[in-house]
């Protein structure tokens, strides 16, 4: 199969997902002011998860800085394996998925007035495109030019904390699912 073609049809289903998104996304909002119900943007917090949130920031922030010199260090210093502006790029999405998951796990990550389900597919749908673009990296050029990790490198770290994020709210779904049953 020509590589012009393959990156056609990759970035064809990408722009699909996105389409499905945004498409459900209003369909949603149509939905809920035909039946009369109140539609909000605003998200309401209640004052514990506010709490947890400012944790989780103040969780991210540190991993931030420690995973920033850590991998300045290391990578780039001894290694010399890839450039800072990747390495930043990586640290921030590691840092983002740090503030998710810990607030999915307390409760905060979510407003009263979420859909969780939305969200969830949503979820799914972002990951599907960001394996469809780690597909696409390791087809075309590879992680690796002349012994150095490419600029690439934190699209496939956003796919692994994607993974992890959707892990966890799949485990927050069930876990709810299970004590609306009970």
């Amino acid at each position: 199969m020509n590589d012009n073609l393959y990156n056609r049809i990759i970035y064809g289903i990408i722009l699909i997902l996105i389409g499905v998104i945004w498409f459900i996304s209003a369909y949603q909002k149509q939905k809920k002011e035909y039946e009369g119900k109140e539609v909000s943007s605003k998200k309401i917090y209640d004052e514990r998860q506010k709490i947890r949130r400012g944790e989780g920031y103040k969780y991210a922030f540190y991993t931030l800085l420690v995973s920033a010199v850590l991998s300045v260090l290391v990578f780039e210093e001894f290694l010399e394996l890839t450039d800072s502006l990747n390495l930043l790029y990586s640290c921030i999405i590691i840092a983002t998925g740090v503030y998710s998951i810990y607030c999915i796990a307390y409760d905060a990550y979510f407003a009263i007035n979420d859909n969780i389900n939305f969200i969830l597919l949503s979820s799914l749908i972002t990951l599907i495109a960001m394996l469809l673009g780690s597909g696409l990296i390791l087809h075309n050029d590879g992680l690796w030019i002349d012994g150095k990790l490419n600029n690439r490198l934190y699209l496939l770290v956003g796919t692994i904390v994607n993974f992890s994020i959707l892990v966890t709210l799949c485990i927050k779904k069930a876990k709810l699912t299970k004590e609306d049953t009970e």
